[in-house]
């Protein structure tokens, strides 16, 4: 989209009014001056919408042979300033627009990499990489780039939680159900089968809250509100689990403008590994937001790390430590190390 904007020809500027407005005076258009791709200022009259009712225009054809003008222009253009012909060009710059995360040059990694930082800050960075590794961080947030097996830096897109596998054990027993097709005549919808996510089991980083960590999609009033939860936790009450599986599937199932289930059903647990890269400008961590420090998101409650007014979230339900990265034993020291490396990361 900006490559298209940053390339229109003024044809095309003056006809939509993208410089003027929208509610300016056709017949006084010159779009851009300046634009290179242009087929001279004798043309641009010519680009002049005159309305013809109220979905056409009456000089469209002359639009668009001064368009084809000035198209060909730009593309003999992009040709002698790239070397790419455009139709490769906008192909090339569309799929790094939507398949690459960009985000602002971290200045503490180009210092690092520059060897510009005091040395007690550089010696930090290289101590709490190899604490990140010890602490077993990179088996979820995994350093490499691995496009192959669509896993981006410092994630391995795989979701974690005592739920994470709950939609494929949903598609498994319910996929043929009576109470399903009758609602759903043509089976479970192919946007729901497809967006089955790879999982891995295990306990949660943090304790998840309910009802905040679950899908609660309305309340009527303070005491009245609309929970989905798992049917498969009540098999065998068939009154509730029907219950349940109708809420499912008649508010979100089946609803054309849906047809998956958002967030998490109750007492399903699962969250997405987040990458590492950018986390150094983010001000809140952790699913919830409430770490807002790294250190609170990797250490436990009355760690010694912690500063005063800092709480540590890595603990799960259970009250069991190390399930954010084995950090109960390190140091106060090796914490700032481990954070400070996170920091680092570009």
């Amino acid at each position: 989209m900006a490559l298209a904007a940053q390339t229109r020809t003024n044809c095309e500027i003056i006809e939509f009014a993208l410089v003027e407005g929208t509610g300016s005076n056709p017949a006084a258009r010159v779009g851009n001056p300046f634009n290179q791709f242009t087929a001279g200022a004798a043309q641009d009259a010519k680009c002049r919408p005159v309305v013809n009712g109220v979905a056409s225009l009456a000089n469209q054809a002359d639009i668009d042979a001064v368009k084809a003008q000035e198209l060909a222009i730009r593309n003999q253009k992009i040709q002698q300033i790239t070397g790419i012909d455009n139709v490769e060009l906008f192909r090339i710059i569309n799929a790094y627009d939507v398949a690459e995360l960009r985000l602002w040059a971290n200045p503490l990694a180009q210092l690092f990499s520059a060897q510009q930082l005091p040395s007690d800050v550089s010696a930090q960075i290289t101590q709490g990489k190899t604490l990140f590794t010890m602490a077993g961080c990179g088996s979820c947030h995994t350093p490499g780039n691995d496009v192959a097996l669509n896993r981006n830096q410092f994630t391995d897109n795989l979701v974690h939680g005592q739920g994470a596998d709950w939609t494929t054990r949903f598609i498994n027993t319910y996929a043929n159900d009576a109470r399903i097709l009758a609602l759903l005549p043509q089976g479970l919808p192919q946007n729901f089968l497809e967006g089955v996510h790879p999982s891995t089991n295990g306990t949660e980083i943090n304790v998840q809250q309910d009802p905040f960590d679950y899908f609660n999609p309305f309340c009527f009033d303070n005491s009245s509100c609309q929970f989905f939860q798992d049917p498969l936790a009540v098999r065998g009450n068939v009154t509730e689990e029907t219950r349940r599986l109708n809420l499912l599937t008649v508010v979100n199932l089946k609803d054309p403008d849906r047809e998956f289930i958002p967030g998490n059903v109750e007492g399903q647990a699962a969250t997405n590994t987040p990458s590492l890269r950018g986390v150094w400008s983010q001000a809140n961590v952790l699913h919830h937001g409430l770490g807002h420090t790294i250190k609170e998101a990797i250490v436990g409650p009355g760690h010694p790390a912690l500063d005063p007014g800092e709480i540590g979230w890595a603990i799960d339900r259970n009250g069991q430590f190390d399930v954010h990265g084995a950090t109960k034993a390190f140091t106060k020291d090796q914490v700032l190390a481990l954070v400070r490396y996170v920091e680092s990361i570009e």
